[in-house]
Parts: structure tokens; C-alpha cells; sequence
């Protein structure tokens, strides 16, 4: 399949590890970057996307080691409408279950998991709207979640 004019731009920019670095330590929580050793950074090849979602989802996947040495991943998805989308904390869940699950097939007998810190970036119009925990999707009382 082609890439998107929206594809191309996203990937050809964040696809340099210096770039993707800088824009990482402007969006992830400083608790979040202080564990993590950017400079480690590198693009991990492969897709998580929906096929039905190539026109408005663009990913990357990239391998960064912790402050500790262990293997993490940070996942970033590039949304290119501007609405919002109530859905996205179960599609993210679903992208980062791809990720574990590629990483057990390369990985045989291994009996962890390494870390994936999903991030939304979105070209829309203020911030993001919709809440980005799953638990915002479940239906049921506040005490059984």
C-alpha cells in the first residue's frame, strides 16, 4: 500500500532518532523521561495500525532501554483528523497487545514483558478531548472499576 502525504511527512520526520528524541522529552511526563534512556532511541521496524485506519493513523514503534538497562518501547501514534475519538484508549490497547505479541514471537520462552509507553500526538484544533484511560470506555459503577 502507498503512503499517505500525512504518512510520508510523519514517518520521513519521526523516523530520525534525534528529531523523535526531542519531541518525546517535550511530551512524555518528566517522570516517565527520567526513567528512560532517550539516547538509547531507535526505530523499531513494523506497523500496529488498523487496516481500516491507514488514511487517519500513522505509527511508529521505537526501542529505548530504562535508566536500568531493560528493554522498553515506546509506541506513537500520529492522528491525523482533527475529532476525537472516544474508542482510541481500546484501539492503543490493541496496538500495544501487537507489540507484546510480536516481541514473544522473537522472544521464545521469555516469561516478561518489556514495557510500552503508548503516545497520541494529534494535529487537531487545542487538546486532545477525549479521556485516554480505558476505564473511561467500561461501563459499570465507579467501585467495580
Amino acid at each position: 500500500m502507498s503512503a499517505t502525504p500525512h504518512d510520508a511527512l510523519f514517518k520521513s520526520t519521526f523516523e530520525q532518532p534525534d528529531i523523535a528524541r526531542s519531541q518525546l522529552e517535550l511530551v512524555l511526563p518528566a517522570d516517565v523521561r527520567a526513567h528512560l534512556d532517550l539516547a538509547t532511541l531507535e526505530v523499531h521496524p513494523g506497523s500496529f495500525r488498523d487496516a481500516e485506519l491507514q488514511q487517519t493513523h500513522t505509527d511508529l514503534l521505537y526501542a529505548v532501554r530504562t535508566r536500568h538497562g531493560e528493554q522498553a518501547f515506546v509506541y506513537v501514534v500520529f492522528e491525523h483528523q482533527s475529532s476525537f475519538d472516544a474508542t482510541m484508549p481500546l484501539r492503543m490497547l490493541r496496538y500495544m497487545v501487537g507489540v507484546w505479541e510480536r516481541w514473544q514471537r522473537q522472544h521464545q520462552g521469555a516469561k516478561t514483558l518489556p514495557i510500552v509507553l503508548p503516545v497520541l500526538l494529534h494535529h487537531g484544533n487545542g487538546k486532545w478531548k477525549a479521556a485516554p484511560e480505558l476505564a473511561s470506555m467500561l461501563e459499570g459503577s465507579a467501585e467495580l472499576l
